[in-house]
């Protein structure tokens, strides 16, 4: 398996692997204002390659600036797009992907990374946690 940083050529593959790991049909990124799509920074996109080549996970991040407690903002990545094809699940590839993610925002500076989870008992084994209720 390699974990592998995305570029601007990616994008396509990227964002069908995102609606193949969630199960939602693909719809044409930008199409009618595609805000999110737009937005993403694909400098900061990660793809999972199967060894026959396959992409079959992804992991994104945005970059921005949170305020803490005292009115200090410090740099923070905003997880994203994190997802496993359903055939390549409990392989170990969301591992993989967190460990390279994790390593990648430690040398941006960024001692903060947060994320919205639908599952997020998935995310405690990689030191996230609940923030707020």
């Amino acid at each position: 398996m390699e974990i592998r940083p995305t570029t601007d050529e990616d994008f396509e593959v990227f964002v069908a692997t995102v609606h193949t790991a969630f199960g939602q049909f693909p719809e044409t990124p930008v199409a009618d204002g595609g805000r999110w799509w737009s937005a993403l920074e694909m400098d900061r996109g990660l793809l999972a390659v199967a060894p026959d080549g396959k992409p079959v996970g992804t992991a994104a991040a945005y970059s921005f600036e949170l305020t803490l407690p005292g009115g200090k903002p410090v740099p923070a990545a905003g997880v994203t797009a994190v997802g496993v094809v359903p055939s390549h699940r409990r392989r170990g590839v969301l591992s993989a992907m967190m460990r390279h993610q994790l390593a990648e925002v430690r040398e941006r500076g960024e001692f903060l990374s947060v994320l919205l989870a639908s599952e997020a008992r998935i995310y405690g084994r990689f030191g996230y946690g609940p923030a707020t209720s």
